[in-house]
């Protein structure tokens, strides 16, 4: 009786150690998230004004990694509603950190007709760093080096904002 004891303990040993292993992954994430994010009080280096970015996001997640949905922007009290367009991407490492590619498809003009959201924002790409929290219901993320890459930005086709963009996205269950 002793023996089996120790061979089931230990069995039940390696089950468990291999399934700690396998760590979080894409599926860690599937579902839809409402996401806030922002970047405030920075000073812009090319214009000298003091420039803040805020995003809510509206985010579905799917075990192949891709991602739809959409973003509102506020920028310098301009809003506009973006969709995030075909090629989102998001990757999810054993550790539970990970990267996150929102390129964005707008057109037209903002809420109040003073801003051209499909000439500022429409090819523009946004990447993320993320970070899974528990046990994927929620994730932090935060802007990566050259968080906006388009063509339509200067020089490298890069561009940084003057304070780190950082968020948090949760998962929503309807009620």
């Amino acid at each position: 009786m002793r023996i089996s004891v120790t061979v089931l303990f230990s069995g039940l040993s390696l089950i468990l150690a291999g399934a700690a292993e396998a760590g979080f992954g894409r599926t860690s994430l599937v579902g839809s998230y409402g996401c806030l994010g922002n970047s405030l009080g920075g000073v812009d280096a090319v214009s000298n004004q003091i420039v803040g970015l805020s995003e809510l996001m509206q985010l579905n997640l799917t075990a192949t990694g891709s991602i739809t949905g959409t973003i509102t922007v506020n920028s310098v009290g301009e809003r506009c509603i973006v969709a995030v367009s075909a090629g989102s991407v998001f990757s999810v490492n054993p550790n539970g950190t990970g990267t996150m590619l929102l390129p964005l498809a707008a057109s037209g003009m903002d809420l109040d007709s003073d801003q051209d959201c499909g000439g500022l924002l429409n090819g523009v790409a946004e990447h993320f760093d993320i970070l899974i929290l528990g046990s994927g219901g929620k994730f932090d993320l935060q802007s990566a080096d050259d968080m906006f890459t388009s063509p339509k930005l200067t020089a490298d086709n890069k561009r940084d904002i003057p304070n780190p963009f950082t968020g948090t996205c949760e998962k929503q269950t309807p009620p």
